[in-house]
């Protein structure tokens, strides 16, 4: 009925290369030497990108049909140039010669009837060089929205109210001008001088606001004063003016000293208010509980511990008993879950989840720079007043201080660390138009596809 090398009479005759065998072979060997990109002949490169799903992606040799696939084979440091007797118009003998020229390693092989040349590029030996630092203009006007943003929380204990909605919006303009307009010499050279004049004056008010008032609402009444809460600030306003030095007095300890301040202060505000009258403490305290009982969470029916109030919505208090179970996402539960356990107290776990975002934040920028940034967030006047009250947003500015931190140090465990902070609370999902600014500068639809369709979203 038909004749020639694919046809068996009425039925297709399967070859190695038609079942696509011999390229799985050649996929294996080349993952197995951390290739992922490489060059071919045209339709040898598009057939073996999307045999292999773009990994290894492979760009063509001549027709540039998709520039990204060329960009990342080019800026590769492994690279595999693939031939086959199918496609003669690229030579293998000719690129060998080419590459004899260019400094690093290539090696030559056969693999289940493919020429593969493997090159790696040897970098050429250059000086070490100091970190980059960031520019003084990001490091200003970022520490003015820090200091903005805590004035906004100390005017009504994190309510909305004119004055805070004035603080935010300067946060907001001073987070604007230190992302968009420092590569102006013109603020960059200023911020570079007033930095750390503008970060002194800003937490030593902050110190002055935190002296001045209660740490928090619900404190026993039989409390000293000036406690040891008092005398603990002043150590750590100590702490803070010598980390703003060119040489901290003490060192590379000086960070783990400053925490271990703040960590006293909030043990001296945990144990001096230990049951807050807000029903997120009890939503929390009883929600921990009945996690331990090997009881489902969001069953319960908590208390109406204000009584007949404009807090809930209607119908959504009955007779003293709330109509919902635990209200907020199962992480944030789970994160609340060795306070309680280990100390008794859940809040012990926000107090935790405070000192390691300060140390991410602080790490991310080792110096000078960073240790201002972890002290404007430590000691923001409220910061015991939020701990006191026992509400999430801890949780959820552990994760976003860790999103940044990977996103500088560890660009592999950025997708796991921000799909883990968007699980946290309802609004992280106004994070998401953010997000893609993680994203590699130069990235092909594979790669999204890679970041974002998988598990750890």
């Amino acid at each position: 009925m038909s004749f020639g090398p694919y046809v068996d009479g009425p039925m297709p005759r399967l070859s190695p290369r038609g079942t696509a065998a011999d390229e799985a072979e050649l996929a294996a060997f080349i993952k197995s030497r951390n290739i992922e990109h490489g060059h071919a002949q045209y339709w040898l490169a598009h057939r073996l990108t999307f045999l292999w799903q773009e990994h290894p992606a492979i760009a063509a040799f001549e027709w540039d049909r998709y520039p990204p696939y060329r960009l990342e084979a080019e800026r590769a440091r492994r690279k595999a140039f693939i031939f086959h007797p199918s496609e003669p118009r690229a030579s293998p003998q000719v690129y060998w010669n080419a590459l004899q020229q260019a400094p690093g390693r290539k090696e030559i092989v056969q693999v289940a009837g493919f020429t593969v040349i493997l090159y790696e590029e040897q970098p050429e030996p250059r000086m070490a060089e100091a970190p980059q630092a960031d520019r003084w203009a990001t490091a200003l006007f970022p520490a003015i929205a820090a200091f903005a943003v805590g004035q906004a929380v100390q005017v009504a204990n994190g309510n909305v109210h004119p004055e805070s909605i004035k603080w935010l919006t300067i946060a907001c303009l001073a987070t604007f001008v230190g992302v968009v307009l420092p590569t102006l010499g013109i603020i960059n050279g200023p911020a570079s001088r007033w930095w750390c004049s503008c970060s002194g004056l800003g937490v030593a008010y902050q110190f002055n606001q935190l002296l001045s008032a209660p740490p928090g609402i619900y404190l026993r009444a039989n409390l000293v004063v000036p406690s040891d809460f008092h005398v603990g600030l002043g150590i750590a306003a100590l702490l803070v003016g010598a980390g703003l030095a060119k040489k901290p007095w003490l060192g590379r300890f000086h960070l783990w000293a400053l925490l271990a301040a703040f960590l006293f202060l909030g043990h001296w505000l945990l144990k001096a208010s230990p049951a807050p009258f807000i029903d997120v403490f009890v939503f929390q305290r009883d929600g921990v509980h009945a996690l331990l009982a090997g009881n489902n969470p969001y069953a319960l029916r908590y208390p109406d511990i204000y009584g007949n109030s404009p807090f809930y919505g209607e119908g959504l208090s009955v007779n003293g008993v709330l109509q919902f179970g635990y209200p907020y996402f199962p992480l944030s539960l789970l994160l609340a879950l060795p306070g309680q356990v280990l100390l008794g107290d859940y809040r012990y776990a926000q107090l935790a989840a405070m000192a390691l975002s300060a140390v991410f934040i602080a790490k991310a920028r080792p110096g000078r720079v960073g240790i201002a940034a972890a002290s404007l967030l430590l000691f923001t006047p409220r910061v015991f007043f939020v701990l006191e009250q026992g509400w999430t947003d801890p949780f959820v500015l552990l994760g976003l201080s860790a999103v940044v931190f990977v996103a500088i140090r560890w660009k592999p465990a950025l997708p796991w660390v921000l799909g883990l902070t968007l699980a946290v609370k309802q609004y992280t999902v106004f994070m998401v138009p953010a997000a893609w600014q993680l994203l590699p500068r130069r990235s092909t639809p594979a790669s999204w596809r890679r970041w974002s369709a998988s598990p750890r979203w």
